[in-house]
């Protein structure tokens, strides 16, 4: 989160709840609600070093009341103070809904955080977006397809995004699918020269993008994706790669299909 913090990027979390954000969680802070995160930094006390997330209620308030929070001891000390992101006193902050939270309040068992999301925004005149449209695949359920691309040339700083959609949650009627859920099981990884970098499932309304940040002009890359939505309705699929350059993304034929990505 520190190096998405110093690239920039947009940083939020989330807190889990039945949807009644007016109810407070362990840490004192609004359930079913979500929080922008300023900053990510560390701060450390006695010889331990604590990593911590600078976060911010939309509503402008905040009564979060754990660790680091506005009456903790911890922020007596100048020192301390002097290392807390844009010039922000956590003693006082909460009146503009500012607090400073330990990253752990969402690894712990009993988190207060239920989740962190890290957009990565781009210039959209410098990248421009790849597709290769799938529609009605006929490979068996849990089978791994093969589609490919060579890596465009690389320069220092540059990055690639790369996903896969399917059907959104409850996009489609009851009578439409034969598993328990009413969106695909997808699974999909990528790999550089056969060695895979990274791998994500789908899970209801998006996909997180994998993000690669190395790769050397004419890699042999590979997304491979596997479906299982035993045969109802037909296995639709998009992969998308975001970059600064136009990828030919082809299927295991050697085919693209970018034509039918308006659903039709």
């Amino acid at each position: 989160m520190k190096d998405a913090d110093a690239a920039k990027y947009i940083m939020t979390f989330g807190t889990a709840g039945g949807g009644n954000d007016q109810e407070k969680n362990s840490c004192n802070i609004a359930k079913s609600h979500a929080y922008s995160v300023l900053a990510a930094f560390e701060l450390e006390i006695s010889g331990t070093k604590h990593e911590l997330l600078l976060a911010r209620n939309p509503w402008g308030v905040t009564y979060y009341n754990k660790e680091f929070d506005k009456n903790d001891a911890v922020w007596n000390t100048q020192a301390n103070l002097d290392k807390v992101p844009l010039k922000i006193n956590p003693k006082t902050s909460d009146a503009q809904g500012i607090f400073v939270i330990p990253i752990k309040k969402m690894l712990a068992a009993s988190s207060c955080i239920a989740d962190i999301q890290i957009a990565h925004v781009q210039d959209p005149k410098v990248y421009k977006d790849s597709f290769l449209d799938i529609e009605g695949s006929k490979a068996a359920d849990d089978t791994s397809v093969k589609h490919t691309f060579t890596a465009p040339e690389f320069a220092a700083g540059d990055k690639m995004y790369v996903t896969v959609e399917s059907y959104y949650n409850n996009m489609m009627p009851k009578q439409c699918y034969s598993n328990s859920k009413t969106y695909p099981d997808l699974y999909w990884e990528v790999r550089k020269e056969g060695t895979r970098v990274s791998y994500q499932w789908y899970d209801e309304q998006f996909s997180r993008p994998i993000l690669l940040t190395t790769w050397a002009k004419g890699n042999a890359m590979e997304v491979n994706v596997k479906y299982s939505w035993f045969n109802h309705p037909a296995k639709d699929y998009t992969i998308k790669i975001t970059s600064k350059h136009s990828i030919d993304i082809k299927d295991a034929a050697g085919k693209n299909y970018i034509t039918n990505y308006d659903g039709t």
